[in-house]
């Protein structure tokens, strides 16, 4: 509804309806997303790669798409970390960037049910936009066991909490810095943490118990 912006310095200083819409007096509550921790588990027999870091993204193809993303973010970074690998999940058949990094993979879009074994076999997941909401894929990855790493943008910190990293501001330096942190703490990270912290703060039933007890209290 309200948050300062701080990530980069080419947009408003606030975001949200509240900052947008200053003059808006319609009620309003909040309910989160929900996701069912059963759906969304770690996929038996996959091995987790060390070093493996995995974004997906809708519309590769498209450079507004790529900035807003922060694709050219995680293609910098692949380039200043070589040893570690990176995946993209969202490309259309036979798209390449120019100069793709070696340790670049790019894999097409795909139903959500193979995302599940995507996710699980990356050890990092990455989600960088300069705008977000609420991203279903960073949910699904830590419910699956990546430690996330996200921007400091809209609800992705108090998604994220303690089980991950953010990104204070939009810096291909600090990404590397960051990134190549979390590699050395790869040995002390539980990402079971990681999947409990959204199947506890985030399940599918509280957000249909909140949905629920807004619609009752509407009826009055």
């Amino acid at each position: 509804m309200w948050q300062e912006y701080t990530y980069q310095p080419n947009d408003y200083p606030y975001q949200g309806f509240r900052y947008h819409c200053p003059g808006l007096k319609t009620p309003h509550t909040v309910v989160y997303n929900g996701y069912n921790p059963t759906a969304w588990l770690p996929a038996s027999g996959v091995t987790r790669k060390p070093k493996s870091f995995l974004t997906v993204c809708a519309g590769l193809h498209m450079r507004f798409t790529q900035k807003l993303k922060g694709i050219d973010l995680i293609l910098e970074a692949a380039r200043q970390l070589p040893d570690a690998v990176f995946t993209i999940v969202g490309a259309p058949e036979g798209y390449r960037f120019p100069d793709q990094p070696e340790n670049l993979t790019l894999l097409p879009l795909m139903p959500l049910a193979d995302l599940r074994a995507v996710y699980s076999a990356h050890f990092f997941y990455l989600q960088l936009s300069l705008s977000e909401g609420f991203p279903n894929a960073l949910s699904e990855s830590m419910l699956c066991g990546c430690v996330p790493i996200v921007s400091h943008v809209a609800g992705m910190p108090d998604i994220v909490g303690d089980s991950g990293y953010v990104l204070p501001k939009k810096d291909p330096t600090l990404l590397a810095q960051l990134l190549k942190k979390a590699i050395a703490d790869a040995k002390a990270i539980d990402g079971l943490k990681c999947r409990e912290r959204i199947a506890t703060h985030f399940p599918a039933i509280k957000r249909e118990q909140a949905l629920l007890q807004l619609l009752h209290t509407l009826r009055k």
